[in-house]
């Protein structure tokens, strides 16, 4: 099969271009999907459902006003997920989201560039150096 390699800014630089259903497809045939400074609500939304759901123990507070007032508090589970909206816009500098196909889970991960890691740094040259230069 062919395997695309694709980049994208994100997903308005993909709308000028495909319907949305074409764009939920690229999506979902990226092998891997590397996400950081999002703030497209939309994405957001789909991060968000992506990243699975987890249990939360809520404790929440009941009372009766009846002829014997009574006061109370409870325990209930709710299922949510894992990443919220608040998690995913605090994704920063040097940070990413990256999304595998076939693999359960996001992973958040440091994001490194090349010309801080060695040996890349001393073979390579830095482009920001380059085109000063020119």
């Amino acid at each position: 099969g062919l395997q695309i390699w694709g980049f994208s800014q994100g997903r308005h630089s993909l709308e000028r271009r495909w319907s949305p259903d074409v764009i939920k497809e690229l999506e979902d045939q990226c092998g891997v999907f590397q996400l950081w400074g999002v703030e497209d609500t939309g994405l957001i939304r789909d991060i968000s459902t992506w990243s699975g759901m987890q249990a939360v123990a809520m404790r929440g507070p009941s009372h009766s006003a009846g002829v014997v007032q009574q006061a109370s508090y409870g325990l209930s589970e709710k299922a949510r997920p894992v990443l919220q909206s608040e998690d995913i816009r605090a994704i920063g500098d040097g940070r990413m989201l990256m999304k595998v196909s076939g693999c359960p889970h996001m992973f958040n991960m440091q994001r490194t560039p090349w010309y801080l890691i060695e040996p890349w740094k001393s073979q390579l040259r830095d482009p920001r150096q380059i085109f000063k230069e020119a």
